[in-house]
């Protein structure tokens, strides 16, 4: 299996929420991103952008979310961050909460 089909191996090498990667993000486990967050290779502000970009995409088709905020969900991604570089736990929503 690749590690593009969601094993939790990436070879080593950081995850980005490029294009490919972001929609990578999207599909591995929550137990896959905190260790890609522990370990330094994704941020939380990419795991949340990742899937803020899919929910903005998708939502127009299916009306799944009454309100998306973006700026909120980022800001709490940051702070997130700012938790781990301390050395503090972040808690289950720096795996990208919306």
């Amino acid at each position: 299996m690749a590690p593009s089909e969601g094993d939790g191996n990436d070879g080593g090498h950081r995850v980005t929420a490029g294009t490919d990667a972001g929609t990578e993000l999207t599909r591995r486990t929550g137990h896959e991103l905190g260790r890609l967050l522990r370990a330094g290779e994704v941020s939380s502000r990419e795991i949340t952008s990742a899937h803020l970009d899919v929910a903005e995409r998708q939502n127009r088709a299916i009306n799944a979310w009454l309100t998306i905020d973006r700026d909120r969900a980022l800001a709490d991604a940051d702070a997130a961050d700012g938790r781990l570089a301390e050395g503090r736990r972040a808690g289950p929503a720096a795996a990208g909460a919306l």
